[in-house]
């Protein structure tokens, strides 16, 4: 028992013994060596950029009071070789791109990117910081002759270090990093250091001059015209620019002016010689028009939109707006004229530099008839109101299978249906709506409306004497005129009822309901029901359709044929009889 427990005690103590020493480490690790934000920051930034060819000088970058912190009020940059050391870091050496020196010189090579470890070691202190040297291509500029534009170096390269210099005289730079196109020829910019280093930092690509018009469009005798050029600002003591044209007779050039002085088609240069010597040439071509109105006055419909009938002009003619002298007309984007309020007007615009005025009467033509009615096979002559001697007129057809219109409005029908025939009147568009019935169908309707002028009575009882009808018998007798009796041929006519099973029975029913005028046609038949009748489909009322939204029918509580507007409530059926 007691070796036991002697032996326990022995091991409690090395193990005891074994806890201390690795707590002592522990103690002595933390005092040798200590992170580096523990004593501030050693470097005074992470990273800096700059062009290839720099020589950077890393220790530039070291916050000396870091240093202070750690070695002391003796410290001087002759201990900085035992404190500092400087080497690529290992994720990142490329060496072709920067060169690095024991003392910190880093030599950019390339553009791309490098990073150096700058270790600072001193007694038990020790802290390595990595650093990015971002080396980047030369800058590329666009400047246009005359302007000035700064350079991205300038905020890298102090003066006091550094000059600029162009490698060309048609790029000038200063101290600042302003460089100012004087010439023609492109050019790079370099930062020159005190030891002879030569950095280059932007290329400067100079933009050619160029005519801001493709073609020079100029009426014959207008004022003298100078054309703008792009990508050039003349600098003091420029040579003034020099026109030449090659055929005088179409352009003259006078006192660096050019002066329009025949119809015809030329090409103008212009000679720029640069502050530093270079000459560039712009060459323009010119079209000389000698533009006149084709009428001297135009109709135009109050919201229409007409061109103007120009004679002697070209593809690159300028119409440009001046006035109108009674408000009434003015002009689009699109360089048509438009008219607000009928009426007498006098426009004023240019073209090519020319004045040109015209008379323009204003016009508010309209349709006689918005809904015309035809048969299939038959035509008809649209009617326009509100029109002058000099009004134009043109027409098209929506649906051309079922209804052309000829140059003079005259409708020429193909098939039965509703079809759309634009008029175009002085440049406004006016929209007539054509219904297109059977012949039989249509006559049929126009007899019925003639009917219903005359003098009648409604009677059931007389539904079959002279200007007497009921609402079948019209219906009936109308339509027996044409060879459609509903099945009956006697002198009798059938009940609304037995006309309506008629027609169901023999194919001629369209609709089970009400519709829409627009889908009916002249001379269609339609079926009411106003009360449980018990006959077919409790039918109780019957007339026809007769076009333009309405119908006619023999009424009993008018006493009399009466055309009125077409009711689409209780309807029960609606049949074609010619169908």
């Amino acid at each position: 028992m007691n070796n036991e427990s002697g032996g326990k005690i022995l091991s409690n103590r090395r193990y005891g013994k074994v806890l201390l020493g690795m707590f002592l480490v522990g103690i002595m690790m933390c005092f040798f060596y200590k992170d580096a934000s523990a004593f501030g920051n050693l470097l005074k930034s992470s990273e800096t950029s700059v062009y290839a060819g720099t020589i950077v000088n890393l220790r530039d970058f070291v916050d000396d009071t870091y240093i202070f912190d750690n070695y002391g009020e003796n410290y001087s940059r002759e201990e900085d070789k035992q404190l500092l050391s400087y080497q690529f870091n290992i994720a990142n050496r490329d060496e072709e791109c920067a060169a690095l020196d024991s003392d910190g010189n880093l030599t950019t090579k390339k553009p791309g990117t490098v990073i150096v470890d700058i270790k600072f070691s001193y007694k038990n202190n020790l802290s390595i910081v990595p650093f990015t040297v971002n080396i980047m291509e030369p800058e590329k500029l666009n400047v246009s002759y005359g302007n000035t534009s700064s350079i991205e170096a300038a905020s890298i390269y102090d003066k006091d270090n550094y000059t600029f210099i162009s490698d060309k005289d048609s790029v000038s730079v200063n101290d600042t990093g302003d460089v100012t196109v004087q010439g023609f020829k492109s050019s790079t910019i370099y930062a020159k250091g005190r030891k002879g280093e030569k950095i280059a930092v932007a290329d400067i690509s100079v933009n050619t001059p160029s005519s801001v018009e493709d073609v020079v469009v100029r009426a014959v005798g207008t004022e003298p015209y100078t054309p703008e050029i792009n990508d050039y600002t003349s600098l003091s003591n420029d040579v003034p620019v020099k026109w030449l044209s090659d055929d005088e007779n179409v352009v003259k050039v006078t006192d660096g002016q050019l002066e329009a002085e025949g119809i015809g088609n030329t090409n103008v240069s212009a000679v720029i010689t640069a502050k530093n010597g270079d000459v560039e040439k712009v060459e323009v071509p010119v079209t000389v028009t000698n533009p006149i109105m084709a009428k001297s006055k135009m109709v135009v419909a109050v919201g229409g939109k007409k061109a103007l009938a120009l004679n002697g002009t070209c593809a690159n003619s300028a119409v440009k707006w001046k006035k109108s002298s009674s408000k009434k007309v003015s002009f689009t984007d699109d360089g048509k004229i438009f008219a607000t309020k009928k009426g007498s007007d006098k426009i004023t615009f240019s073209v090519d530099g020319k004045e040109i005025s015209c008379n323009v009467e204003v016009t508010n033509p309209s349709l006689k008839y918005n809904n015309l009615i035809t048969y299939k096979g038959g035509s008809r002559k649209i009617a326009i109101n509100g029109t002058v001697d000099d009004s134009s007129m043109s027409f098209t057809s929506k649906n051309a299978s079922m209804a052309a219109v000829t140059a003079t409005g005259v409708i020429k029908a193909k098939k039965t249906g509703h079809v759309k025939v634009v008029a175009k009147v002085d440049g406004k568009k006016i929209t007539a709506n054509v219904e297109i019935a059977s012949a039989k169908a249509y006559n049929a309707a126009k007899k019925e409306i003639a009917i219903s002028k005359t003098k009648t009575r409604y009677s059931q009882a007389r539904r079959m004497s002279a200007h007497y009808y009921d609402c079948s018998s019209i219906v009936w007798r109308t339509y027996k005129r044409y060879g459609v009796n509903f099945g009956v041929n006697s002198s009798w006519a059938p009940t609304a009822a037995n006309m309506g099973y008629w027609c169901q029975k023999n194919n001629k029913v369209i609709y089970r309901t009400g519709v829409s005028s627009s889908k009916l046609l002249p001379g269609d038949i339609i079926f009411y029901s106003y009360q449980r009748n018990g006959r077919y489909k409790n039918i109780s009322h019957v007339e026809m359709y007769v076009g333009n939204g309405k119908s006619v029918s023999a009424s009993s509580s008018h006493n009399k044929v009466i055309h009125y507007a077409y009711k689409n409530r209780s309807v029960v059926m609606i049949a074609r009889p010619t169908k």
